[in-house]
């Protein structure tokens, strides 16, 4: 069975297209924390709700006109990663632009949920367009807890609060009588960069430069602590809760 389903945004069809590939545009809307390799025969991850990762390859991708890309999720034997199929369009309309989304390769059962997901994030999707920020996302609670779950819940309500905070605060103080928000920005990245290291994360280059560095004051906070909080949460889930963790002052 297939889902289908078309949505209007307000937008051109560039934007658009940015909007569903460009993780700092899919955190507005649709995931936690999202890594992509945009081309095609590259891989994807994103974490939508905590503990929940979908995962696949690009198959297609034509800027501002369509995306394809295989679909499933991670520890889900019915549909694992790559066994399902989504085609996204992209067609200029008066004052805006149709988004029609295809996903194919589902059975009957996760055609229905697939299709109760998708209506829930097709309309944050159009609420980000029009707004610029969807808002919470209601269905980031999971019933369940773990220590990993928990770990990518604490990044969805860091997130929010990050999100808020513009270039024009980095000066501003905060309740440590040491830090500014610009400092205190670039110590929460340097202890994600420590721990991701100890957890063998692929962190970005420039990570490893933040260390004890002054932020710089024309990036955002949340863009730049998700550049890190995205491969240390992917390391979390390889190395699972068992064993030990050295992290070069003590071993935990």
């Amino acid at each position: 069975m297939s889902f289908t389903q078309t949505v209007f945004l307000p937008v051109t069809p560039d934007q658009a297209f940015d909007l569903v590939t460009q993780p700092e545009r899919l955190r507005r809307w649709q995931t936690l924390a999202a890594r992509d390799d945009l081309r095609a025969g590259g891989e994807y991850r994103w974490t939508v709700v905590p503990g929940a990762h979908a995962a696949g390859t690009f198959t297609e991708i034509e800027p501002g006109r369509v995306l394809a890309f295989t679909w499933g999720w991670e520890g889900m034997e019915s549909l694992p990663p790559g066994s399902s199929d989504i085609t996204i369009t992209f067609s200029p309309a008066e004052g805006g632009t149709n988004v029609t989304l295809v996903h194919e390769g589902l059975d009957d059962e996760q055609a229905a949920s697939h299709a109760e997901g998708w209506n829930h994030y097709l309309g944050r999707l159009v609420a980000v367009a029009e707004k610029g920020d969807a808002g919470l996302d209601v269905w980031g609670m999971p019933e369940d807890f773990d220590q990993l779950k928990s770990a990518d819940a604490s990044w969805a309500v860091l997130s929010r609060v990050l999100t808020a905070v513009g270039p024009e605060a980095a000066n501003l103080p905060t309740p440590c009588a040491d830090f500014d928000i610009a400092a205190l920005t670039d110590h929460l990245r340097g202890s994600i960069v420590g721990i991701g290291r100890a957890l063998g994360a692929d962190l970005p280059e420039q990570a490893a430069d933040d260390d004890g560095a002054q932020a710089d004051a024309a990036a955002r906070a949340e863009a730049r602590i998700a550049a890190v909080v995205q491969p240390t949460l992917e390391a979390f889930a390889r190395h699972g809760l068992e064993g030990e963790l050295d992290m070069g002052f003590a071993v935990l």
